[in-house]
């Protein structure tokens, strides 16, 4: 290792990458290198480590004070020798994110981030500096990239729930989600003017509905309006609301995924609006309520069982709840709707393939399948304002159970299924190659890490808790919707 490592020093202090260019970047290094072999030289498999330390270094867009930081707090490349090599997505994360190093030598460091209003407060004490929107844009993604290096050390070093950090996660996103809904509005407003009488807000579908973003996950969003017919905007710009809440909209996911020198937020996907990408990207709630109860398809229907309302008017949100509650409660004939969803499920594998045995997804008792008996049933008990609060699997597991509609077993089973698919997808994205969605069935490394970081002995232990729950959510499946219980 030593001679490779030598061969890799030497090539950074001749200036062959962008954070060696300057001449203080090189006379830091100097200075450092002693310390950084020796640090990475102990980790546990130092080749290893020291590569990812170099693909790090590779992706600084400058070194200076990196290295600086590095000189007066020895203790980050001891961090670094942890966590680079373990994790893919955090190697790339940091390096394209420098300024989150700062937030390893708080005290808070490893203290979870706290409930939703504690993020809107740290979220808020940030921003207290920004100027103009710019600096707000810049300010929500330093602060969101400081949350997701957090999460994501935490769960590599077991003092979080990876369940856990989803939830916090989501949170995030519902509280930066609020952040640009408030700035971009104020802007819009004030060229185009307000609508009297109008109102405007954001639905979560998807995993952030149900809070279970993970790693990488994008934000399944939904805009909805109302206003008077008739009406136009008051300002100098006068526009007619669908125009009107259209551009507002437009502003919105711009705020959220554009790429500043911050990097981005979240990607944003829309195509669960009424029509998909062929409809407007946003609706008057009157629309979506006709196409929800006329003309919606069961997929529809499932994915709505997991939506909410997320950022905007308070008025709005209760006509949405309202809404969603009397959609979900309509009555639907069991067979037929079961026979809908069975046949629904049928054309996903088909189209897709049931995947290997670490395809999380899409395997044969896999998240697809936990979330299908999970939202299939649920849509059968929509009545139930229990069946209406829940969203994530497990939460409707124990609706079900509470009105009499699945067993305690199969209930706890299921929830233990869900937990481990999802904690799973967290973990692979942080430990996997970049954009990864199973595991190597061939890397025996990576499923060390894995075993390790889901609490289990080995590998073979994880494996059997896999296999175990897989069977337990497909005898499940089966039974539903293989006609015993129609």
């Amino acid at each position: 290792m030593g001679s490779e490592m030598c061969i890799r020093d030497r090539g950074w202090h001749h200036g062959r990458i962008r954070a060696m260019r300057t001449g203080r970047a090189r006379e830091i290094l100097t200075e450092l290198t002693p310390d950084l072999l020796a640090r990475f030289g102990a980790a546990p498999d130092a080749d290893v480590a020291f590569n990812a330390f170099a693909e790090f270094l590779a992706g600084l867009p400058s070194g200076v004070q990196i290295f600086s930081l590095f000189e007066a707090n020895r203790g980050l490349l001891d961090f670094l020798a942890r966590v680079l090599c373990r994790s893919p997505y955090l190697a790339t994360h940091i390096s394209e994110h420098p300024h989150v190093l700062d937030a390893v030598l708080t005290d808070e460091f490893m203290a979870p981030p706290g409930d939703k209003e504690s993020l809107r407060e740290d979220l808020s004490f940030d921003l207290g500096d920004a100027i103009d929107f710019q600096d707000v844009l810049d300010g929500a993604r330093r602060w969101l990239s400081e949350i997701r290096l957090r999460l994501s050390v935490q769960t590599l070093e077991t003092r979080l729930a990876p369940v856990t950090a989803t939830g916090i996660l989501s949170d995030a996103a519902d509280v930066v989600a609020e952040r640009m809904l408030l700035g971009v509005q104020a802007e819009f407003e004030a060229v185009h003017g307000v609508i009297e009488g109008g109102a405007y807000g954001v639905l979560a579908y998807g995993k952030w509905g149900s809070r279970e973003l993970t790693i990488g996950s994008d934000l399944d969003l939904v805009a909805i309006y109302e206003a008077p017919e008739g009406a136009e905007s008051d300002g100098a710009r006068s526009l007619a609301p669908a125009v009107y809440y259209m551009r507002l909209t437009q502003r919105l996911i711009t705020a959220l995924t554009a790429q500043t020198g911050e990097g981005r937020l979240f990607e944003v996907d829309m195509r669960l609006r009424p029509t998909g990408d062929d409809g407007p990207i946003a609706t008057h709630i009157d629309a979506l309520a006709r196409y929800l109860t006329e003309d919606a398809w069961t997929w529809e229907l499932m994915a709505l069982t997991r939506a909410r309302f997320t950022a905007g008017d308070p008025a709005l949100a209760e006509r949405f709840v309202t809404v969603r509650a009397e959609v979900m409660a309509k009555p639907r004939e069991r067979a037929a709707h079961l026979s809908e969803v069975a046949s629904m499920r049928s054309r996903i594998e088909s189209a897709k393939g049931a995947g290997g045995p670490w395809d999380v997804k899409l395997r044969q008792g896999g998240m697809v399948d936990a979330e299908f008996i999970g939202q299939g049933l649920a849509l059968l008990y929509g009545g139930d304002p229990s069946i209406q609060a829940a969203r994530a699997p497990a939460e409707m597991y124990a609706a079900l159970n509470a009105l009499g509609g699945m067993d305690d077993d199969r209930a706890a089973v299921l929830s233990d299924a869900a937990s481990f698919w999802l904690s799973c997808q967290w973990v692979m994205r942080l430990l996997g190659p970049i954009g990864s969605e199973e595991a190597d069935p061939a890397d025996d490394r990576l499923k060390a890490e894995m075993a390790a970081v889901l609490g289990y002995d080995d590998v073979s232990a994880m494996e059997f808790a896999r296999d175990t729950l897989a069977a337990a959510v497909s005898a499940a499946y089966l039974e539903i919707y293989s006609g015993a219980n129609v």
